[in-house]
């Protein structure tokens, strides 16, 4: 009878060391051997690593390791059976087996040394499972994949059309072929968050299947390369392809780049949707690449946490370190109840279609919201609250009905929104009759409800032009189909329809408009509701959703989009600007600017380098400013639970 694997395990030494496994050299069906041993990584010892999917942990196979007959995955058993070699022994490391997963000391100790065993090794093997008939004709065809490009460029040189139009002459490969080609990846090692470390640290990466062999960097290229090619993917097949082999072909490179954003922060929204078998690996995964946890701030690898104790310490740094409060745009919507404060993000949650964070959105050139006034917060650790001065905007006094029901609203509404009929939803329009709204600035509440559904701008872009937008019929629907027959006759650009539909597909995805007490309109997520605050935090990169729940007491909601306040508007407070708040212990200290700073003017008015404060106001009004009338008694402090 097999035993366990952890009794294949002796105490490691004190220092980096760790175990490598010696695979016993055999040939044909003979039953895999292999032996464990304690090696000092300051020795420089030589040997390989092996990145896979563990797979079912139900589904076992034997193996002999140190004389005792054990088991082990089936995934780990098919590596190690491949990778033998005939006439000698191979060093190897196999997580599985070279950690004793079941002391968590030891186990904590050695994912803390996770970057230096990938660092360290001379290659890493991706192993993608055993190859079957169609392996060989599969690798021919991602041969062709990683060549594409620079073959395409050489023959186009000779011909005289564009090269757009050359490329629709060229055949592509049956969609037999290139099925099996994309078989080759399988989808739930490129789904794992690991995968991350240890293909970007390594000097040398290789692919395997079975015996059949292929160089990483080639792979991704291929990849790429075929992402690229329209019309060789079905709509069908598409979320599968994006979410298994765009991971490869766009995030794993990217990561690779020293200029790409390596902020445990950056890192922990970006690659939110990926898999681990532990969930406090989500946080563990990413430490070995983000360039913020270095010296005595880093995070501590410690497996005897629980998950939520482990999610609260990364939320405390995050906040704390970062001195900022980006933590609260990773919360999205939280499933409760999840054993976690309301502001620390519960990384768990893997919806790829959870809500695009609004602080991503950039209404201006200039900082967003309350981003001219530094944070100002305490966390109570005992109580696991988060303390937060910010400024009162105002209450949700109306939202439609829940998710479902008002996105097929907009699926037949808006299209006419959006065209020249100027019918909008019902649900706004009778809300504004309603409340007799009137818009001080003139402005249609047609146009403002435009703007909030699509944040007002293209990510990153410049401000949204409606009028072109009357040219764009088409809408977002439930099946995310692609544009409607009826863009075909249009002559707007195919890159600027897909920048439409990107912008308002982000905009809404679990969020619901929303009308305040006074008037104002806005963006905010799916389980909103009336009487909720809106708030601006100091420090804060947008506005923010709370809902009271005793006395100061608050649970976060989420982030807000509130339309033409998105520029920092809200702390342009009559002819004074709101500088900075200090806060420490219940106190704060309030001091203002009593003229508009550099980077929030106009560039016409910083040309004009004029002082005239009513001039400058007059301008910012001018372009639909909502400014507020000073009141001290808006500044509060929020406890968040």
């Amino acid at each position: 009878m097999a035993e366990a694997a952890s009794t294949i395990h002796e105490t490691l030494p004190s220092g980096r060391y760790i175990r490598l496994l010696t695979l016993e050299p055999s040939r044909g069906s003979d039953e895999v051997s292999c032996t464990l041993s304690a090696v000092n990584l300051n020795d420089s010892p030589e040997y390989e690593c092996i990145s896979y999917a563990w797979g079912d942990t139900a589904i076992t196979k034997e193996l002999f390791c140190n004389g005792i007959k054990i088991t082990v995955t089936e995934s780990s058993h098919a590596a190690l059976f491949h990778l033998r070699l005939s006439s000698e022994s191979r060093m190897l490391w196999l997580d599985a087996l070279c950690i004793n997963q079941s002391d968590i000391a030891e186990r904590s100790s050695q994912v803390k040394m996770m970057k230096d065993i990938y660092a360290s090794a001379a290659k890493v093997i991706v192993w993608l499972g055993e190859e079957d008939n169609d392996t060989a004709a599969a690798l021919e065809e991602m041969d062709s994949w990683a060549n594409f490009r620079h073959q395409i460029i050489s023959e186009w040189e000779n011909d005289s059309s564009t090269l757009r139009d050359y490329l629709d002459t060229i055949p592509l490969s049956s969609r037999l072929t290139w099925e099996k080609a994309l078989g080759l990846i399988d989808r739930r090692w490129c789904t794992r968050l690991w995968i991350l470390q240890e293909t970007t640290i390594p000097k040398t990466v290789e692919v395997r299947w079975g015996y059949q062999t292929y160089p990483w960097l080639k792979l991704l290229r291929a990849i790429w390369n075929f992402s690229n090619i329209k019309g060789t993917v079905s709509t069908a097949q598409y979320h599968f392809f994006y979410t298994g082999y765009s991971y490869l072909c766009y995030h794993v490179p990217a990561a690779m780049n020293a200029g790409h954003e390596r902020s445990l922060g950056a890192l922990l929204q970006k690659y939110r949707h990926r898999e681990c078998m532990d969930p406090r690996d989500k946080v563990y995964a990413l430490l070995g690449i983000a360039n913020d946890v270095a010296g005595e701030k880093k995070l501590i690898v410690d497996y005897s946490k629980t998950v939520e104790e482990i999610y609260v310490s990364t939320a405390m740094f995050l906040t704390k370190e970062g001195e900022s409060l980006y933590c609260l745009s990773l919360v999205g919507i939280p499933e409760e109840p999840n054993g976690l404060p309301s502001w620390v993000p519960d990384w768990r949650v893997t919806d790829d279609y959870g809500p695009y964070p609004i602080s991503a959105y950039r209404a201006s050139r200039a900082p967003a919201v309350t981003a001219y006034s530094r944070p100002s917060f305490f966390i109570d650790k005992e109580e696991l609250t988060l303390s937060v001065l910010g400024y009162t905007i105002d209450e949700v006094s109306s939202v439609p009905g829940e998710g479902p029901q008002w996105e097929a609203e907009l699926d037949e509404k808006f299209a006419y929104v959006l065209s020249e009929s100027g019918v909008w939803p019902r649900w706004c329009r009778e809300h504004a009759e309603k409340e007799s709204i009137v818009i001080e600035d003139g402005e249609s509440l047609e146009n403002r409800y435009k703007r909030t559904v699509s944040m007002g701008y293209v990510y990153e872009k410049e401000e949204a032009d409606f009028s072109r937008m009357r040219d764009y019929p088409s809408w977002h629907s439930t099946s995310i189909d692609m544009l409607s027959a009826d863009l075909a006759d249009l002559s707007i650009s195919d890159d600027m329809k897909e920048e439409w539909m990107k912008m308002i597909e982000e905009a809404i995805r679990k969020r619901r408009p929303f009308f305040t007490k006074t008037g104002l309109i806005g963006l905010g997520p799916e389980n909103l509701r009336p009487d909720d605050v809106i708030c601006a935090l100091f420090g804060g990169p947008t506005f923010y959703a709370l809902r009271p729940i005793k006395d100061n007491e608050y649970r976060l909601i989420g982030e807000c989009y509130v339309d033409k306040m998105m520029d920092g508007q809200s702390l342009l407070l009559g002819s004074k600007l709101l500088d900075n708040v200090n806060f420490k212990d219940g106190t704060w200290k309030i001091a203002y600017r009593f003229d508009y700073p550099k980077d929030a003017t106009p560039k016409n008015l910083r040309t004009m380098r004029t002082t005239d404060k009513d001039y400058k106001q007059k301008w910012y009004k001018e372009q639909g400013w909502r400014f507020l009338s000073f009141d001290e008694s808006r500044i509060r402090q929020f406890v968040i639970i």
